[in-house]
């Protein structure tokens, strides 16, 4: 009895894109929707220039959150996880978290935890700024494909903005057979 069971009567096909990126200039718009889907995940999806609020039930839930514009999407309560995909224009709020985020294929998102962040995935992203508190200060920040990134974070009082690296230099040790990375500066200094 304690979960509700899964609507699959209109269970959204992965393969397809958010209405305004499918090619050919087919602007076919899709509903906006809350859905349970199997495996403990409540996905937000098609959602453009609204507040939009959803109650985690317990941290046993994932929240999926998907082709969404000019959005703030708050979660509130703990969630597993959250990912977020084909999104623009969006703040994405919440409160605690057991696993982690992911962006993939966004552009121009915030991300700002509330409490806890323990783990970030930023894939083929874009335009990315992440609000760091100070339970995130040891969160774990992946990207990859991605450019344009920020963090924000209060030091000595007065709110700062890094930003992630983007450029790298590599070279190859014959010796030890190792390739060594390191970032680089704007100038491709180390």
């Amino acid at each position: 009895m304690g979960e509700p069971a899964p609507d699959n009567s209109q269970a959204p096909d992965s393969s397809q894109s958010c209405g305004d990126q499918r090619p050919h200039g087919n602007l076919e718009t899709r509903d906006e929707r809350i859905q349970l889907q199997p495996h403990r995940r409540w996905r937000i999806e098609n959602y453009e220039h609204e507040n939009v609020r959803f109650e985690v039930p317990t941290n046993k839930y994932s929240v999926l959150v998907s082709c969404c514009s000019n959005c703030t999407v708050s979660i509130v309560n703990k969630a597993n996880a959250i990912a977020m995909e084909r999104c623009k224009d969006c703040v994405l709020k919440f409160d605690d978290l057991v696993t982690s985020v992911e962006l993939t294929n966004c552009s121009n998102v915030t991300v700002h935890p509330l409490r806890h962040m323990p783990h970030l995935n930023i894939d083929c992203c874009e335009k990315i700024t992440i609000d760091l508190n100070t339970e995130c200060f040891d969160c774990d920040i992946v990207t990859a494909k991605s450019s344009n990134m920020n963090i924000t974070a209060e030091k000595d009082g007065e709110l700062i903005e890094v930003p992630i690296p983007e450029q790298f230099r590599s070279s190859y040790d014959p010796k030890t057979g190792r390739l060594t990375t390191v970032v680089t500066d704007a100038f491709g200094h180390q």
